[in-house]
């Protein structure tokens, strides 16, 4: 039998796949990601809708079994007959409410028809009609008052619930967003458990949120009520663009966050020279050389981790060295080209000369790269009296030494891979000489005597 997704405990006790399984984790077997195949699995067609058991090891639908049967946590949970083919009972996880199914098909087109609600309609009744359904289907016959098979939980029918959002936002977010996982983390912690999967998406109202928001604060975690408040107003904005809301009604709007004193850590050009003083001290020249390059380059650790010899460019006649960053190492999903400036430039020949693996910085088997580099960078950072000090602040150095520099910002947002200059000002700090120097530019302003008085 193949694993079920961790969403829904009682498709693995049950040993039966439902369609919210389905739809929120896709199975290894047939072509999906995240999950695998277990060792005695037989294998089955890649291109299946919805993965149903054979029918010989089915369950056969009878009144005790549907009894035993409890709602899902999230969305409809499907069981399959085995004995008529396409015919089942679907169990809601909103109201607990089960319907006998069946589903058929008609010029190639599949159907899906509601035959009574359990225990209403004992299990005879429902295999009497189901057998007719399916009769009328083998001579192209529709059955009465059917319509084509909807989706689950708002799609058609009822309204979206909380679960059907938070499957949608996720499909999204898988095919572009690094931090997916940690967004289905932040969903299944904080904001299924406090909305309840169930609950229709129209009715969360402002002061849910704020509950929701404040609850996290009261627990002693108030930058991360922010981000979870963020997180929010993303998917209930996404709700209104799929029609589960009203266009510009997010509940979230108006909500005040909590205050956050951000970092504004960078290297000073004295913590700039202890730095480096430290580096040529250290004994793992490849961590030492890793924080050189961070310095001079003004990438991100994981670009650094990952770059090979490949990446690089020689052009013979200038001498000019440029680094083509691969769009998958990069934020923007885009190529990035940087030339190398004179340090980089020189420390990347320093490391090809010795070069021993593809990776500029390998780990101890070279056929990899280099992966956790804590240790070694603080002690960097002790030697030099920086503790402290993050890797990511040698980006923001970067960006800094260039802005007090006299560089343009869009022209520093190049070199960085930004694709706004608002978050390149993020990324730009100016020390006090710098603040001190510009601010003595109003004395060329000044007549003659406001000089003088102030001599």
């Amino acid at each position: 039998m193949l694993r079920h997704c961790r969403l829904t405990e009682d498709c693995r006790r049950l040993g039966a796949f439902c369609y919210s399984c389905f739809k929120a984790h896709a199975i290894a077997a047939h072509g999906g990601a995240g999950t695998s195949a277990a060792p005695d699995a037989e294998p089955e067609p890649k291109v299946v809708r919805k993965p149903r058991q054979p029918r010989g090891q089915r369950p056969t639908l009878t009144h005790a079994f549907v009894a035993r049967l409890e709602p899902p946590m999230f969305g409809y949970a499907h069981y399959w007959d085995g004995e008529i083919e396409r015919f089942g009972i679907r169990v809601s996880a909103a109201t607990g409410k089960k319907v006998w199914i069946i589903d058929y098909t008609v010029d190639g087109r599949r159907y899906r028809k509601v035959l009574g609600t359990w225990p209403t309609m004992r299990d005879d009744e429902a295999r009497d009609l189901a057998i007719k359904v399916r009769a009328k289907a083998r001579n192209g016959e529709h059955a009465e008052e059917i319509a084509p098979r909807a989706r689950p939980s708002g799609v058609l029918g009822a309204p979206a619930s909380m679960w059907h959002l938070a499957s949608e936002w996720l499909d999204k977010v898988r095919r572009y967003k690094r931090t997916a996982s940690a967004d289905e983390s932040v969903i299944r912690k904080y904001i299924l458990p406090h909305f309840g999967p169930g609950t229709p998406v129209s009715s969360i109202r402002l002061i849910h949120v704020v509950k929701l928001h404040r609850q996290i604060t009261d627990s002693g975690s108030p930058i991360a009520a922010n981000r979870v408040l963020s997180l929010m107003a993303a998917m209930f904005t996404y709700a209104e663009q799929l029609g589960l809301r009203p266009q510009n009604d997010n509940p979230c709007k108006g909500v005040e966050k909590n205050p956050e004193n951000k970092r504004e850590e960078y290297l000073t050009r004295k913590g700039v020279a202890r730095l480096m003083e430290a580096c040529e001290l250290h004994s793992d020249r490849r961590i030492a050389n890793l924080v050189r390059w961070l310095l001079f380059t003004g990438c991100r650790r994981g670009q650094a981790l990952a770059a090979g010899w490949s990446d690089f460019e020689t052009d013979d006649e200038t001498g000019t060295i440029t680094w083509v960053k691969p769009s998958a190492h990069t934020k923007t999903r885009e190529t990035h080209r940087v030339p190398l400036n004179k340090p980089a430039a020189e420390l990347w020949r320093s490391m090809q000369a010795q070069a021993t693996s593809r990776f500029l910085f390998p780990a101890d088997d070279p056929m990899h790269h280099l992966v956790d580099v804590k240790k070694g960078w603080k002690s960097i950072c002790k030697r030099a009296g920086l503790e402290g000090l993050h890797l990511y602040d040698l980006r923001h150095s970067y960006a800094s030494a260039l802005v007090m520099s006299g560089v343009p910002l869009a022209v520093v947002g190049k070199l960085l891979g930004h694709t706004q200059t608002a978050t390149t000002l993020r990324y730009s700090h100016v020390d006090d000489d710098t603040l001190l120097v510009a601010s003595n530019n109003l004395i060329e302003f000044l007549p003659n005597k406001a000089k003088a008085d102030g001599a």
